[in-house]
């Protein structure tokens, strides 16, 4: 079923709907704008538990997902930090990339739609954004401290602003063919357990790799 849906206030815009939800007992984010579909919910919200579930029934534009996603977050009340990188960058070069940067080549932390986190998480942004290239999930431990893991899923190293002070509870690891840890390539990257990390240091990711930090 192809239906656009209305960009009126309350509703958001997409291309293909594949089904017509049912708004009984949900809450109706977005109609279709189709003639034929207006009165179809195309973005529903039901509770669910302690919690919120919602279904998308439609094909979104990327400007668009991440708008449903803002707004999902911030009703779930969970932060979004806002991550700057030089994406393709290794160890050897991330300081004169750094140094390279001019003001036209720095983005706000805002211009990503990321809401920049309070306190210690707040940082100063050194590079482009890349929220594709760095994904961050944070939690909370037993000891009441914050976690923050920080995972790249990009075929390329990356070097970005530590989003948060802590200590490296979990490194980057290099994988050799055979599946197991390369020890020595290992241990010539700049990360590793027990290092601390303050709010804004450089930190490079291999890639398809994470690091998780406590503080």
């Amino acid at each position: 079923m192809a239906a656009a849906i209305s960009t009126d206030p309350g509703t958001v815009d997409g291309t293909d709907g594949d089904d017509a939800a049912g708004s009984s007992a949900t809450q109706v984010l977005a109609h279709y704008g189709h003639y034929a579909w207006a009165e179809c919910a195309a973005i529903t919200r039901h509770a669910f538990g302690k919690g919120t579930a919602e279904w998308i029934g439609t094909v979104l534009d990327p400007d668009t997902t991440r708008a449903v996603m803002r707004e999902a977050l911030d009703v779930a009340g969970v932060a979004t930090l806002c991550v700057t990188a030089v994406v393709g960058t290794t160890a050897g070069d991330a300081d004169a990339d750094a140094e390279d940067a001019g003001a036209e080549d720095v983005v706000p932390a805002d211009a990503c739609g990321c809401t920049t986190a309070s306190g210690d998480a707040a940082v100063e942004p050194s590079g482009t954004v890349a929220p594709a290239a760095i994904t961050v999930r944070q939690g909370v431990n037993a000891r009441g401290e914050t976690v923050t893991y920080l995972l790249n899923y990009s075929a390329d190293p990356v070097t970005f602003a530590s989003p948060v002070a802590g200590e490296v509870v979990v490194a980057p690891k290099i994988i050799a063919v055979n599946g197991l840890v390369d020890e020595p390539a290992t241990a010539a990257l700049t990360l590793h357990e027990g290092d601390a990390v303050a709010a804004g240091d450089a930190l490079t990711m291999p890639r398809w790799n994470l690091t998780v930090i406590a503080g």
